[in-house]
């Protein structure tokens, strides 16, 4: 049974609008959501403290979500899937400490604590994904008749580059 966030009630919203479930085994029929909006969870999924550090079988982890984003959401619908890109070596969402991080954990908290600005490795397991290992991972399982990036302009999230020290890197970061 989905629980009802006690922030919600505090806000005193109806419970049944909000719920908090499993997000490899959500309590929805099949077919039941038009548009499916995951922002800032699929690098979250497979990992072992809910942030960084991946599980020995995040792959499959991730699989189940992919499924299960697939199996409600309506066959003409849409699932939109926001996260930073793993091939960008620069994440303004996640602090530096992550699996992986190895012996450039003090270089990469330093520049984190000055700047805001993750550097990190493109390439290999961390919890980071890129378009293409979204791309594979949706196509692979058969059921997504497309995918396709959507533009940065104007997304909420991509907001913080759009002022202050990040803007210079605004048009980079975008492509």
């Amino acid at each position: 049974m989905p629980v009802t966030s006690k922030y919600w009630a505090i806000l005193n919203r109806p419970s049944q609008s909000f719920i908090c479930c499993d997000a490899v085994k959500m309590p929805f029929p099949t077919n039941y959501f038009d548009i499916f909006y995951s922002l800032g969870v699929i690098e979250h999924i497979g990992t072992t403290d809910g942030h960084q550090n991946l599980a020995a079988n995040y792959q499959s982890i991730r699989e189940h979500f992919a499924k299960e984003l697939l199996r409600v959401t309506k066959e003409n619908g849409g699932i939109i899937i926001s996260c930073p890109n793993k091939s960008f070596p620069i994440d303004i969402q996640h602090g530096p400490i992550s699996s992986g991080a190895g012996k450039f954990t003090k270089l990469r908290q330093l520049v984190w604590d000055r700047f805001r600005l993750n550097i990190h490795r493109t390439r290999g397991d961390y919890h980071l994904l890129s378009y293409g290992e979204i791309k594979t991972l949706f196509g692979d399982l058969g059921m997504a008749r497309s995918i396709r990036p959507l533009p940065l302009k104007n997304f909420f999230a991509f907001s913080s580059v759009q002022s202050g020290f990040l803007k210079k890197m605004g048009k980079i970061i975008s492509w």
